[in-house]
């Protein structure tokens, strides 16, 4: 079973942690995503006429919402990620947006089509990367490409 995956594991394993004197530090991260992944999930309830229609969306719509959301009511840096998947011939199968976010000074990738946080990196090949169309609530759009994106999400390069 795995718990740290759901918001019920989670809370097991914060109280554990407490029944035995552990530091909260040690789950605050694990947390406080969840917490982001409610509010997000809320903030979806409110924006659409449907809240269980999320899935009929596509990860452009989505990815631009989450970033639009992260930018706007946090005020963090997020940007777009493209990706894709290919067959074995090399050919696209799969084409992908989802979001990376910097929080506390530390990029999560977010997985805008469910919602939550995850390595989306690992599924796809990552194609580019792109800044978002709001920053600090202002809409805009810019462009950049990397070829070193994983140096990116390590902290070595900076946008």
């Amino acid at each position: 079973m795995i718990l740290h995956s759901t918001l019920g594991g989670k809370i097991i394993l914060l109280a554990i942690a407490i029944m035995f004197g552990m530091t909260t530090i040690v789950l605050a991260e694990p947390i406080m995503l969840t917490s982001i992944e409610i509010n997000i999930g809320e903030h979806f309830n409110n924006w659409q006429d449907d809240p269980y229609v999320i899935h009929v969306h596509d990860c452009t719509e989505m990815a631009s919402e989450c970033e639009e959301y992260f930018e706007t009511f946090y005020g963090w840096d997020c940007y777009f990620i493209y990706g894709h998947k290919e067959d074995d011939n090399g050919s696209i199968t799969v084409a992908h947006k989802w979001n990376i976010v910097k929080i506390n000074n530390k990029w999560y990738e977010f997985e805008s089509t469910c919602l939550n946080f995850q390595k989306t990196s690992e599924k796809y090949i990552v194609d580019s990367i792109q800044h978002g169309f709001y920053v600090d609530g202002v809409k805009q759009n810019k462009t950049q490409n990397f070829d070193d994106w994983e140096n990116f999400f390590k902290g070595k390069i900076n946008l």
